[in-house]
């Protein structure tokens, strides 16, 4: 489902904003929730990825907790930062870009840094609904047996009324099983507009941007709703489990790609690859292997069970027995490495540590 090869493609005049903010409290860490990695990336670096996949003018992220190491692993020249200083709610993160927008015409793609298994064919199809039916706003909802925790959305005569978020919703909102998945395009006139209108007066006391999709359809604005085709891919990563699900999926995408092209995994499920691995026709993996960070193995290899590489180059007809640690090591073509061999260039890994 997670597709690692996402293509360019031309939309509508639109930036990107995404929310990165956020404490993640229930993921029980000193690190912010989007740092976290998943397969070798931060899980930001997913979200990031999936706009840039869609072109957009400019990619706004929203930061806050420990907002330095975001900026210096994403600083680049297509982003700009924009700080949340209190952590007062997604309308007020979104109210911090009308600054950096103020010359842009155009719609506005919100993206929530915590969905890393975000599809561009979704996104796209969102746009086309959003520019068909000539909307002020469209959402992304999905459809879940077990809705705890998601803002629930409510609708009249089949229309979007409003967005209830899990804490506010009575007993009978509860029971509805469509849910918001975080994603949203507005029109950014309408956007800011209800913005500077939307009150704190909720549970949690805090700037919801769903109470912009509410004031929208109270004016008689035009709310659209596209359901995602498949629930997984609107996954919000707010704890450890979900971290390993999102990471689950991830692992299968980039598996399942070396094995179209090539490679055999003896049991594709009891072996652990990095996103940035690369891997050679003919190279048999057998079961219970780890291949971490930036390892580029070449052809017609195989790599016994219970091995770890890192950062390594492998050549050519390479032969790795069982129970071996190999990192930041080039091994050459025809080698045949013996079993329970520790291989590491300590010199660049003293290197490595002292550049983090």
């Amino acid at each position: 489902m997670f597709n690692k090869t996402m293509k360019k493609t031309n939309t509508n005049n639109f930036v990107c904003v995404i929310l990165a903010a956020g404490k993640g409290k229930r993921m029980k860490s000193k690190l912010a929730k989007v740092l976290h990695p998943i397969c070798g990336k931060s899980m930001l670096f997913y979200v990031i990825k999936l706009a840039r996949s869609l072109h957009p003018e400019k990619i706004a992220i929203i930061v806050g907790r420990q907002k330095e190491k975001v900026i210096k692993e994403f600083h680049s020249p297509d982003i700009a930062f924009v700080e949340q200083t209190k952590l007062l709610g997604t309308g007020d993160a979104v109210k911090r870009t009308k600054k950096l927008f103020s010359n842009f015409k155009g719609n506005i793609l919100i993206l929530a840094g915590d969905t890393p298994l975000l599809q561009t064919e979704t996104i796209k199809k969102m746009m086309h609904t959003h520019t068909k039916n000539h909307a002020d706003v469209t959402l992304l909802s999905t459809v879940l047996d077990n809705p705890t925790g998601y803002g629930r959305i409510v609708r009249e005569n089949g229309n979007v009324h409003s967005i209830v978020e899990e804490k506010d919703a009575n007993k009978k909102q509860k029971l509805i099983k469509e849910v918001n998945a975080g994603v949203y395009i507005f029109k950014k006139e309408k956007l800011f507009y209800f913005l500077k209108k939307i009150k704190t007066d909720n549970k949690q006391q805090e700037y919801y941007l769903t109470d912009v999709i509410k004031l929208i359809r109270k004016s008689g604005g035009n709310v659209q709703a596209l359901k995602a085709s498949d629930w997984r891919e609107t996954i919000g990563v707010n704890d450890r489990r979900a971290l390993a699900v999102a990471s689950e999926m991830i692992q299968k995408t980039i598996k399942n790609e070396l094995m179209v092209n090539g490679v055999t995994f003896i049991s594709p499920e009891a072996s652990y690859v990095d996103y940035d691995v690369s891997i050679g026709k003919d190279t048999v993996i057998e079961p219970f292997v780890i291949i971490k960070g930036k390892t580029k193995i070449k052809d017609n290899c195989h790599i016994s069970s219970f091995n770890t590489i890192c950062d390594s180059a492998i050549g050519n007809n390479v032969m790795i027995n069982s129970y071996c640690f190999i990192r930041s090591t080039r091994i050459s073509n025809n080698s045949i490495i013996p079993a329970f061999t520790i291989l590491g260039n300590e010199e660049k890994n003293k290197k490595n540590k002292e550049n983090k």
